[in-house]
């Protein structure tokens, strides 16, 4: 059960060192939305992103090296 609660700021501060992509869903010919994890030096998840990839769906191919550097590119991941 979900439970509404007042606003709350919270902030926190991680350093990741790997990240994990996940293919949330694919539609064909069209696009795909890749959930990517971010962990720390003690492999606990510290963050979760979702991009979506449609403008350059054609360019994956059969080239999965492609995902890796679009979600680095799209999420400014150096």
């Amino acid at each position: 059960m979900d439970y509404i609660i007042d606003p709350l700021t919270i902030t926190t501060t991680s350093i990741s060192i790997k990240i994990k992509l996940e293919i949330i869903s694919l539609e064909l010919f069209k696009s795909c939305l890749i959930r990517v994890l971010f962990y720390d030096n003690t492999d606990k998840l510290v963050k979760i992103e979702i991009v979506t990839l449609e403008s350059e769906y054609f360019s994956w191919n059969n080239d999965d090296a492609f995902i890796f550097e679009y979600v680095k590119r799209t999420l400014n991941i150096p």
